[in-house]
């Protein structure tokens, strides 16, 4: 076992445990086809990121930038603690872990992040360094100590966030690079974190029902349709609102629980594969939804008179949607 590999065992150790005191924290975000994980504390002025965009994405909603390169963390290091200068690109910014220092081939001023930045590869010793858990965090600038950040949660929170990014790099066929190989793979191995609890998402569907209620609810049977819209062999499942009632709670009386206007119910569909990576159910506006019965992939929608003449779908106006991996695209009839 190489020195990385090593170090790796020990990241799971320290994951498989978790810290409980404040810290470090994760967030993620995942829409119009680009996805992403940042990892911050409050008191730091250094953070790291990573994420990428599916190959449907429409690229003028977004530039790739640090972060965004695949199986890398974008590093940010904050103008709170290094003001801007000329000129804008900077080979002084090292950051040290348990007195080992990595210091940065270059870093650039961004105007659009407010921040120095650099790009480190998920197989950086840099990575790995921060992961252990253990030894303390400095930043410095030169001979000057811009930062010394706590290390709680900081481990916990980088794996959460390359595991995120990681299933979506997959799900996105993006190939891993060779300056990554045995890092990933040896990750993808050390699942340190459990699962999330097997549910069906008839069930995710009905604890909707629950909230939106606020007490018991009723579905009748035809507001559901049941298909694999995403093709991973387990049962998905397609809500119209309009079908919804509420028994019990503020929302007894309300069409759909609330999610209905003076025409359109919001209609979700609950897909198994959107569910395991953390997402939220895909949901869209329309008279009505369910699934084709001759191709039960799809989900139909009726839409209101001016949008089937805006949209040309006379005479019956109805839309057909396909998932396509990131969204329920219109197709033809």
């Amino acid at each position: 076992m190489n020195w990385m590999l090593a170090v790796l065992s020990s990241v799971a150790m320290i994951v498989a445990t978790g810290v409980g005191a404040q810290g470090w924290t994760v967030s993620t975000y995942s829409d119009l086809g680009y996805f992403g994980a940042n990892v911050r504390q409050d008191a730091a002025g250094i953070s790291f990121g990573c994420g990428g965009r599916y190959p449907s994405a429409d690229p003028m909603l977004g530039e790739d930038s640090t972060g965004n390169r695949p199986y890398t963390f974008g590093v940010e290091v904050s103008v709170n603690i290094l003001p801007y200068s000329i000129p804008d690109r900077r080979s002084d910014v090292l950051v040290a872990v348990g007195g080992q220092g990595f210091q940065f081939p270059m870093m650039l001023f961004s105007d659009l992040d407010g921040a120095w930045i650099s790009d480190v590869s998920l197989g950086d010793p840099l990575v790995a360094a921060l992961m252990t858990g253990s030894g303390g965090i400095q930043v410095w600038a030169g001979q000057t100590l811009l930062d010394q950040p706590t290390e709680t949660t900081l481990a916990q929170s980088l794996y959460d966030a390359i595991q995120f990014c990681d299933s979506h790099w997959i799900a996105a066929g993006t190939p891993l690079p060779a300056h990554s190989v045995s890092v990933i793979q040896t990750l993808r191995r050390q699942v340190s974190t459990p699962a999330p609890a097997a549910i069906t998402m008839e069930a995710a569907m009905l604890a909707d029902v629950t909230a939106n209620c606020g007490g018991a609810g009723q579905v009748s049977a035809d507001a559901i349709g049941r298909s694999d819209f995403d093709g991973d062999g387990a049962e998905d499942i397609l809500l119209a609102w309009n079908g919804v009632s509420c028994s019990t709670g503020p929302m007894v009386g309300s069409r759909g629980a609330g999610q209905c206007g003076m025409q359109n119910c919001l209609n979700t569909a609950y897909l198994s594969s959107q569910y395991q990576l953390g997402l939220d159910p895909w949901g869209m506006l329309a008279l009505d939804a369910w699934t084709d019965p001759s191709n039960p992939g799809d989900i139909l929608m009726s839409v209101a008179q001016n949008v089937c003449v805006q949209l040309q779908l006379q005479p019956d106006c109805v839309i057909r949607r396909r998932w396509n991996g990131v969204d329920f695209v219109q197709v033809p009839r």
